[in-house]
């Protein structure tokens, strides 16, 4: 097609501002990080001028209404496969491969202005595409979606927890309802498939207070709360954190949270212990919620994406072709943040809260021999 005259002036200057729009869009990218996985659109953090800022929001309002006019084509929108996930367990660098491997968005309860519905035309409200790629389309068959459920605040009192967020149907109710701020709300029979995440319990508190750094520039120490300690993103820090926690939530009402109350010198030889006790009822409350649902699961474990058949297994799952390259594997573990007597410590109170599904499922990062008898 030929443009002439006016018409012609504005396609020259679209084009120059799309360049310019790129080259800017590209160098925040390039600046991004991310402690646990590094991939693009997830807890990063930018250095950029507010001329890149508005250009990525630009190219992200340009990317919704691609979407939606690819919307109205479809005949019926796809169904939900769950990725049920404690946080930090691998979910930013499973929903990153699926994308990246399918060109595919992915989908989770969080909303904006520029992400559109996944079933725009039902009473159901949520869940919203996550489309992290310039290239990604609508997937036509299922769409991966992040589920915490109940994911456990890292501060909260340990005894409160296991008053109030054991319950299966309050852990339910997480996995397709949202909050105030971002308010999901379908129906949980949508939900056709899950794929249950695990991770190293030791490594996935270690992660979760890596989390924590994810506000703050990249280096710089953290104050959290009222606590008058300052943490630097190190095994230091994380000990001198974890000795903090447990005696602002974990030191009261204790025959709340253990089984035995020989366990509560146990509890205080574990960094984070509480982080311990939610990782464990998170994942009995997955498996409670699975059963219930009656749908095909299939349960991935995050270090696993070190083998060549793990993905294509995913793939499978998702009934999805691969038509380009995942992004690179980094595993992060953290073995020296924990001596023999912790690690020993933790491993019974874990094995004491796990029900017999989710011992099963972590059996592979206990070892028994280390476990002290009472």
């Amino acid at each position: 097609m030929l443009l002439y005259g006016k018409e012609y002036g504005q396609h020259i200057i679209s084009t120059i501002i799309l360049v310019v729009g790129s080259f800017f869009v590209i160098a925040a990218r390039l600046h991004q990080t991310n402690d646990e996985t590094p991939v693009h659109g997830m807890h990063t953090k930018t250095n950029t001028s507010n001329a890149a800022v508005l250009l990525i929001r630009g190219e992200r309002r340009q990317k919704a209404s691609e979407l939606k006019l690819q919307q109205e084509s479809q005949e019926n929108p796809p169904e939900i496969i769950h990725l049920m996930s404690f946080p930090n367990s691998g979910t930013t660098f499973t929903l990153a491969s699926v994308e990246a491997l399918t060109k595919s968005c992915t989908a989770s309860h969080i909303s904006s202005e520029n992400t559109p519905e996944v079933m725009p035309k039902s009473s159901n409200t949520g869940p919203f595409y996550q489309c992290q790629q310039r290239d990604s389309q609508l997937p036509e068959k299922f769409v991966l979606t992040k589920a915490h459920c109940t994911s456990f605040c890292k501060q909260c009192l340990t005894y409160q927890v296991a008053d109030r967020d054991t319950t299966q149907k309050g852990f339910e109710r997480g996995c397709h309802i949202g909050n105030e701020k971002h308010p999901c709300n379908y129906d949980l029979k949508l939900v056709k498939k899950n794929i249950h995440l695990v991770r190293n319990p030791f490594d996935n508190v270690v992660a979760r207070f890596h989390n924590s750094f994810k506000t703050y520039k990249e280096g710089e120490p953290f104050k959290q709360g009222s606590d008058t300690g300052i943490y630097e993103k190190s095994l230091n820090g994380f000990l001198s954190y974890c000795s903090w926690h447990n005696v602002e939530f974990s030191s009261k009402h204790t025959d709340a949270f253990l089984v035995d109350p020989k366990h509560e010198a146990l509890a205080k030889k574990v960094p984070c212990v509480a982080e311990f006790f939610k990782y464990i009822t998170w994942h009995n409350l997955a498996f409670e919620t699975i059963k219930k649902m009656g749908v095909p699961s299939m349960i991935l474990y995050y270090e696993d994406y070190n083998y060549e058949e793990t993905l294509p297994s995913l793939l499978l799952f998702l009934e999805a072709e691969e038509v380009s390259e995942a992004p690179a594997f980094f595993w992060h573990d953290y073995p020296e943040y924990y001596g023999e007597e912790a690690r020993s410590a933790a491993m019974t109170l874990m094995k004491s809260w796990a029900s017999k599904d989710t011992l099963g499922l972590i059996s592979r990062y206990l070892d028994s021999a280390s476990s002290p008898i009472f």
